[in-house]
């Protein structure tokens, strides 16, 4: 099991203006589960065949996030909830459930992350219908999330643990490459603290 995965996405998005909750916006609730690894998918990792890498450490196959988790893993961040309540199926427009300036500023924080290459009327389109038409994506993290992640770990972690550190124990800990270690970042975006945890020992509890 990895106990510093689940360190690094406990807490809560803080930034942006989105309805308060799924139970608030009917658009928001389940419907499908994002594919970046969630704990429990990591516990079923670890059983289903990955290699160990002779030092005792389980070593997971090294996939790339797909361009729906990085487009999923921006909207939970900006509207407050879990990715798993941003169902694929709905589009920007309903997601922002009538806010103009919200899907505004959804649909320029996707266009800075994918340097432009939206489709037009991009926010009427399903979620899974504008990712599958970002044919640029390379399985690389864009500018925002890049940025994003860079200042989770720098307002919100305690000092010890920086976005090195963590990348570092994934790596050696747990076995976990750098692409996989981009889905994780990404959950923990969405995930991100309401406020700075105060010591590593929080972080790492």
């Amino acid at each position: 099991t990895t106990a510093k995965e689940s360190t690094i996405v406990s807490g809560a998005s803080t930034s942006g203006d989105a309805p308060a909750s799924a139970a608030d916006n009917p658009a928001l609730l389940p419907e499908s589960k994002p594919t970046v690894p969630t704990e429990s998918d990591t516990l079923a990792l670890s059983d289903s065949g990955n290699s160990d890498n002779g030092k005792g450490t389980r070593v997971f196959d090294d996939v790339p996030p797909q361009a729906i988790d990085v487009v999923q893993a921006i909207i939970a961040q900006k509207l407050k909830v879990p990715m798993s309540e941003i169902a694929t199926s709905k589009s920007i427009k309903s997601l922002a459930a009538g806010t103009s300036t919200l899907q505004n500023e959804l649909i320029g924080d996707l266009s800075k992350e994918f340097s432009g290459n939206l489709p037009r009327k991009a926010e009427e389109l399903s979620l899974q219908e504008l990712s599958t038409s970002i044919s640029s994506f390379d399985g690389s993290l864009g500018k925002y999330t890049q940025a994003r992640i860079a200042r989770l770990f720098s307002s919100k972690m305690p000092g010890g643990i920086s976005l090195a550190v963590a990348r570092e124990t994934m790596q050696l800990t747990y076995g976990i490459g750098p692409h996989r270690q981009d889905s994780v970042l990404l959950y923990a975006l969405a995930s991100e603290p309401s406020s700075r945890l105060a010591s590593d020992t929080e972080a790492k509890a």
